[in-house]
């Protein structure tokens, strides 16, 4: 009887483990329909600033000219941050990738020029050490 019962215990949990699979199987499906439906949005949102920087160029083509010292090296930036509540660390997070890049890409004497889009993104900017020129945001709802 012994090893009737250890057979049993190893169909059962076979059982078990087939089940699990399973699960992981669906879940694995619907996380890569997200993930696609994820990547289309932010080729959308990609799409979108370029036209929107284009456009501004065209507009005020004077942005363009450069205000810096030709000897030194310098850098320009736009970090685009979120306004919206319940974001969860988004401002933070891309302000240290920002900081990150901009310090692998300045040399000593080199300056970066920043423009924060956002409301929070230009405080956030401020607490890794970086000064911004201007800060955009829309208005908010009242």
């Amino acid at each position: 009887m012994s090893r009737d019962s250890a057979i049993r215990r190893r169909l059962d949990s076979a059982r078990t483990l087939e089940t699990v699979v399973g699960t992981m199987k669906t879940l694995a499906s619907v996380r890569i329909g997200q993930y696609r439906h994820a990547v289309a949005a932010l080729e959308s949102s990609n799409r979108t600033i370029e036209l929107a920087l284009q456009t501004l160029l065209r507009i005020h083509p004077e942005l363009l000219e450069g205000r810096g010292d030709p000897e030194r090296g310098s850098l320009a930036a736009v970090l685009f941050g979120s306004d919206r509540g319940l974001c969860g660390p988004f401002n933070e997070r891309v302000a240290r990738h920002a900081d990150g890049l901009l310090r692998a890409r300045l040399g000593p004497g080199d300056e970066a020029a920043l423009l924060a889009v956002g409301r929070r993104m230009a405080s956030r900017a401020g607490a890794l050490g970086w000064t911004t020129d201007r800060r955009r945001g829309g208005r908010r709802a009242r």
